[in-house]
C-alpha cells in the first residue's frame, strides 16, 4: 500500500508541474490562476519528494528539487503581485486616488517583468529536458531502504504526530509579528499537504475534515498576510525617491492597528478549526491503536 501511494503521489504532482511548466512556456501563462496553480503544485511536489525520499534516487531527486525551487521563486513573485493589488484596493478609502493610480501602474509594470522572468525560466527548463527528467524520476519510485518498508499507518503516524504538535504549539503562542504568522501558515500548509498525500489510501472522513479545517485557517491567516504586504509595499515606496504625501504617512499607524485587529479576529475564528483538527487526529490515533 505504501509503495503504491509513494509512486502515485510522486508521479501525480511532478506530472502536474511538468504540465503547467509547458503551458506557461508555450502560452505565457498570463492567467492569474495558472500561476497560482503552478506554485501550489510545486509545493505539493516538494512535499512528495521529501516525504517519499527513501523511495527516490537521491541525486536525481535533489536535481529536480533545485529546479522546482527556482521556478517556485519566479512564480511566487508573480503571485505576490497578483495578490498585492486587490489587498491595496481594500485600503482605497485611506489612499488618495492619484497615488492609487500610480500604484496600479507600478504593480502592473512589475508583474510584466516578473511574468517575463517566469516564462523565461520555464522555457529554460524545457530546453534542459525538465519534463523528461520528471518522467524518468517518476519511473524510479521504489523502496530503497535496508529493511522492509514500514506499514502505511506507522509511517504516517511517525511523520504527522511531531508536525501536528509543532503546529498546535506555534499557533497557540503566535504573536502579531508577520514572521510568526508566516511560520504558522507554513506549518499548517505542510501538515495539510502531507495528509493529502495519504488521503486516497486511507479514505477516512476525519482526514477530509482535517484538511478542510486546515484550509480555512490558512485562508484567514493568508488574508492578513496579504494585507501586511500592502504595508511593506507602502514602506518601500515611501523609502524611495517617490515620496508619499504626509497625510498618508500619518495613516500608517492606523493601517497597522487595523491589520493587527484583523489578525486577532482571524486567530479567534480559527480556534474552533484547530480544535477540530486535534479531534480528528486524536480519533484517527485512537482507531489505529484499537485496530492494532
Amino acid at each position: 500500500m505504501l509503495n503504491r501511494t509513494a509512486k502515485h503521489q510522486v508521479r501525480r504532482h511532478l506530472g502536474q508541474v511538468a504540465r503547467l511548466v509547458i503551458l506557461i512556456a508555450n502560452h505565457g501563462g498570463e492567467e492569474i490562476e495558472l500561476v497560482h496553480e503552478l506554485r501550489t503544485e510545486i509545493r505539493r511536489a516538494n512535499r512528495a519528494l521529501r516525504v517519499f525520499s527513501e523511495w527516490l534516487p537521491q541525486h536525481q531527486a535533489d536535481r529536480i528539487g533545485k529546479r522546482l525551487a527556482a521556478i517556485r521563486r519566479n512564480a511566487g513573485k508573480v503571485r505576490d503581485l497578483d495578490m498585492l493589488l486587490p489587498s491595496l484596493l481594500s485600503f482605497a478609502e485611506l489612499i488618495p486616488s492619484q497615488i492609487m493610480t500610480q500604484f496600479r501602474v507600478i504593480i502592473r509594470d512589475q508583474r510584466v517583468g516578473a511574468m517575463h522572468s517566469l516564462k523565461k525560466a520555464c522555457v529554460g527548463l524545457l530546453k534542459r529536458q525538465f519534463d523528461r527528467d520528471i518522467r524518468l524520476l517518476s519511473r524510479r519510485v521504489i523502496w530503497r531502504g535496508k529493511t522492509k518498508p514500514p506499514k502505511l499507518t506507522t509511517f504516517l503516524s511517525q511523520r504527522i504526530a511531531p508536525l501536528a504538535l509543532r503546529f498546535f504549539a506555534e499557533f497557540e503562542f503566535m504573536g502579531i509579528e508577520p514572521q510568526q504568522v508566516h511560520e504558522v501558515r507554513i506549518l499548517g500548509r505542510r501538515l495539510r499537504y502531507e495528509l493529502d498525500l495519504f488521503q486516497k489510501a486511507l479514505d477516512g472522513p476525519e482526514f477530509r475534515l482535517i484538511g478542510m479545517n486546515l484550509a480555512e485557517i490558512q485562508e484567514r491567516l493568508g488574508q492578513v498576510h496579504d494585507r501586511w504586504t500592502v504595508l511593506q509595499f507602502l514602506h518601500e515606496f515611501s523609502g524611495e525617491s517617490r515620496s508619499l504625501p504626509a497625510s498618508l504617512l500619518q495613516k500608517f499607524p492606523d493601517l497597522e492597528a487595523i491589520i493587527n485587529q484583523e489578525l486577532i479576529q482571524a486567530f479567534q475564528e480559527s480556534l474552533e478549526n484547530v480544535a477540530r483538527v486535534k479531534l480528528g487526529l486524536e480519533k484517527w490515533t485512537h482507531d489505529r491503536n484499537a485496530v492494532g
